[in-house]
């Protein structure tokens, strides 16, 4: 191991599904940032699809 450089993961599938997770909680934390900022966001057409029309705010 060289001074100053991180160990690698070679397990190609680790490491793949890793960044896929990262992402994908990144996303999920931008969403969260959108929602609270304005509750109006959290009604979505796949919850307009599975609750109805009838959701207010």
């Amino acid at each position: 191991m060289v001074p100053g450089w991180e160990k690698v993961n070679v397990q190609l599938d680790e490491y793949v599904t890793q960044k896929a997770l990262n992402g994908l909680f990144i996303k999920i934390a931008e969403q969260e940032k959108q929602i609270r900022n304005n509750p109006r966001d959290q009604v979505n057409d796949i919850l307009k699809r599975v609750f109805g029309e009838k959701i207010l705010f």
